[in-house]
This record gives C-alpha cells, structure tokens and sequence, in this order.
C-alpha cells in the first residue's frame, strides 16, 4: 500500500515541489520460517525537496526512512535487522540539462 502527498505552492510561482510518500512493503503471500507466518517486511517514508531554479536547473533534497517489521526481524533469523535497526538516506542533487 502506498500513501502519498504532491503539493507544489503557488508563492514561488511553482519552483518549489515538496512530495512526501509513506509505503507499507508486504510479500504477495504469507512466508513461512520455523514456526513464524507472516507477508510483513516494514514501512518506508520518503520526502523530496525540489528546486527548479530555472528550465536548465534543479536542486532536489531528499529523505528515506526503513523501518523494518518485528515479524522480518523473527523470519530473516537474524540480528543485523532488529526492529529498531532503522536504515536512513540523506540525499542531494543538482541536475543540470545540457
């Protein structure tokens, strides 16, 4: 299932383009491991930041967010993705068009 929202406002005439996006990640079926049944993985949020300083020129900002499910903890059998092992990205762009 994914959510999300696009807002881009008019004050800057349309320049600026925030996106925020919050996914909930399922197998297409139950998986059975040992004695765990479930489709969980986790949730991923997701924000963007976009400038669009001109037509040839872009400046993009980004955020992501994992949060795996405790039952993926339980199936992957595993301690490298405990619950609160939460994985992050922080990121920046410039797109220049040629």
């Amino acid at each position: 299932m994914t959510l999300g929202a696009d807002l881009t406002p008019n004050k800057w005439d349309g320049k600026l383009n925030l996106c925020a996006k919050m996914v909930n990640l399922k197998y297409t079926e139950e998986k059975t491991w040992t004695t765990v049944t479930s489709d969980a993985i986790g949730n991923e949020l997701d924000f963007l930041v976009t400038w669009n300083h001109s037509e040839d020129v872009a400046l993009k900002a980004y955020y992501a967010m994992l949060s795996p499910d405790s039952d993926y903890t339980k199936i992957t059998g595993t301690s490298l993705t405990a619950k609160d092992d939460i994985s992050t990205l922080l990121g920046f762009n410039v797109n220049v068009k040629f």
